[in-house]
């Protein structure tokens, strides 16, 4: 016969933890040291260094080199279009044959001269916000003006 009255001190404790149990999360013991018997440390390996044949260029210095290359290519294409026209070809591209004709060589000079600072300035300016667009952007520009200086010799080649 079962009774909810507490006949001694060890049945209304048994009774109060039963309250609680439904209430109260389960404690939890700590780990011990004695709770994880079968950990075993690796030991570390040696670390393996690889090292390139050719060293790469740091992320900060390819820009400048990509300028410096841009304006290396538009040097071509400045001597490309002068051996042309000493040959007797004329300039395709309307502003330069506009600016060639009322102020001479001289223009085309100084116009890929600010060619050369604009689009130098800005692709700088704009790795400072986004270096992966800058760095496509520049070699966007250089495979233009090599294609310019490509064609600029073929036609010379093909012309004489």
């Amino acid at each position: 016969m079962l009774s909810t009255a507490p006949s001694s001190r060890a049945g209304r404790a048994d009774r109060d933890a039963l309250a609680r149990w439904a209430t109260q999360p389960l404690s939890r013991p700590l780990p011990t040291a004695a709770a994880r018997p079968f950990v075993v440390a690796r030991p570390s390996a040696p670390r393996v260094v690889v090292r390139r044949a050719v060293p790469r260029i740091h992320g900060g210095m390819l820009l400048p080199l990509l300028v410096a290359l841009f304006a290396v290519l538009n040097a071509g294409d400045l001597l490309s279009t002068f051996i042309g026209l000493a040959s007797g070809m004329r300039e395709g591209n309307p502003l330069m044959n506009m600016l060639l004709a009322q102020y001479g060589f001289g223009a085309l000079i100084l116009y890929k001269v600010v060619v050369i600072a604009a689009v130098g300035a800005g692709v700088l300016f704009l790795s400072t916000f986004h270096r992966r667009i800058a760095h496509v952007t520049i070699w966007v520009c250089n495979l233009l003006v090599l294609g310019v200086v490509v064609s600029n010799l073929m036609q010379f080649v093909i012309g004489r």
